[in-house]
């Protein structure tokens, strides 16, 4: 007999619009359930995974055939999940491996953009009142450079170290001196 299991979500039509939703939001995973595409809070995808019901997350990475990026999935309680958990690639992007640490870090309360407003002094400004003690953020101005030398100066709030650790635990390379005033650089090697 099946079992019957609730949780709160917003649906949306297509995998893209779910994932955009997730990341203009900063709240949130995108995942894909019984064919359906949805964004739940991070609580709400651990209770459907507590639960063993199948669903994959939805990320989407650079890939060179695809300019505007691929959108792949992360099996969950399925039967391609032990496959996709043995593997140790990590992301051999720099903006995919920044958002693998914005996930990361969203978890600890931060808010998190890419490509955000033209320079520092706009991006900051952006960010919500409510959220402006715990930010990581890099502006268009930073974007130029990840195309130029493959590294990128994060604009943040909040904890460096534990912004440094998220960005390690993604396969980044992170240099700061410890200083609140000083940007993080990250970058692949």
């Amino acid at each position: 007999m099946p079992h019957l299991i609730t949780f709160k979500a917003d649906e949306f039509p297509t995998a893209d619009e779910a994932i955009q939703h997730a990341e203009a939001s900063g709240r949130g995973e995108a995942i894909v359930l019984g064919g359906k595409h949805y964004v739940v809070e991070k609580t709400e995808a651990d209770h459907i995974a507590a639960a063993g019901v199948p669903f994959a997350y939805l990320h989407v990475i650079n890939h060179p055939d695809h300019p505007h990026g691929l959108v792949v999935t992360v099996p969950v309680n399925g039967p391609e999940r032990k496959r996709v958990m043995n593997t140790t690639a990590r992301p051999t992007d720099l903006r995919d491996a920044i958002k693998v640490a914005y996930k990361d870090l969203r978890c600890k309360g931060y808010f998190c953009r890419s490509n955000f407003w033209c320079c520092g002094t706009c991006a900051c400004a952006a960010i919500p009142d409510d959220r402006g003690g715990k930010y990581v953020f890099y502006h268009r101005q930073d974007a130029r450079d990840i195309d130029r030398s493959g590294k990128c100066y994060l604009g943040w709030a909040g904890d460096g170290g534990e912004i440094v650790a998220a960005m390690t635990r993604a396969g980044l390379k992170a240099q700061w001196d410890g200083r609140t005033e000083t940007r993080i650089l990250v970058g692949i090697d």
